[in-house]
């Protein structure tokens, strides 16, 4: 197949959040539904994990990740993979949520899911020599490039992430090279679209924590399950806000739709 001519265009960072939002307002319900089987696996493996070891307010402070923190992992990838194919297909070929299977794993999600550990390692590469330069060097200075260096990765894994709607509705064509030409000039406009979508999931995070670090301390078992519950609708929040991220980007840059 040959690769669609592709010109640059300047991204609308508030018309795109806009209208990332007002998608999720207006198609959450079945998206929720389609999601939900995924989203209580993860919570009884969650429910699993922190009965072995116990929820802590600082998640960050002492890591101590288990066997059922790996699989976790590789679920949340697969499930995360899963909902983005039938939400892609949903917003970018009308494919009806209903008619989508909820536990789909099939190859066109094995697929999106080989892909995005492909633009994960390409991206990871540098930064583990950077940060290997680091260690020998012990040069202080290096650790602000790097911290830079990492906020320009992340824009450029989400503007090689755009040719993940294409896998999701059978686009080959669109590959990684054709979606950073596509979004050419656009570093600056698409860094402002993620970092609105940073502080959108940041807030209720901080909540879940607070709330949680809370409950932990009156009641560490009754917050082991509360952890897990409300922890749903937060994961469902990020996986769909991430997912239309991609599909908003994929359709303005890809298909010239407008907001």
């Amino acid at each position: 197949m040959t690769p669609p001519q592709i010109q640059a265009r300047e991204l609308p960072v508030l018309k795109a959040f806009g209208h990332m939002l007002a998608g999720l307002r207006a198609h959450w319900l079945g998206a929720f539904k389609l999601a939900l089987p995924w989203l209580a696996l993860m919570a009884v493996l969650d429910i699993w994990s922190l009965n072995i070891k116990p929820f802590k307010a600082n998640p960050t402070a002492e890591l101590n990740l288990t066997f059922v923190d790996l699989i976790s992992v590789l679920v949340g990838l697969l499930a995360t993979s899963s909902i983005a194919v039938s939400w892609h297909r949903f917003i970018l070929t009308d494919a009806p949520l209903h008619a989508e299977p909820a536990f789909r794993i099939d190859k066109i999600v094995w697929t999106y899911l080989g892909r995005s550990f492909l633009i994960y390692f390409l991206c990871l590469i540098p930064i583990v020599a950077l940060v290997f330069i680091r260690e020998l060097s012990g040069a202080v200075f290096l650790q602000p490039l790097i911290l830079g260096f990492i906020v320009m990765l992340i824009v450029f894994i989400c503007r090689m992430s755009i040719s993940l709607p294409a896998v999701a509705i059978i686009k080959p064509a669109i590959g990684l090279k054709h979606a950073m030409e596509a979004t050419r000039r656009n570093n600056l406009r698409i860094l402002g679209l993620i970092g609105l979508s940073f502080v959108s999931l940041a807030i209720p995070f901080l909540v879940y924590l607070v709330v949680i670090g809370a409950m932990s301390n009156l009641n560490p078992k009754i917050a082991i399950v509360a952890a897990a519950v409300l922890g749903i609708p937060l994961q469902f929040y990020s996986v769909m806000m991430n997912a239309t991220l991609l599909t908003s980007l994929y359709g303005f840059f890809i298909e010239k739709r407008d907001f």
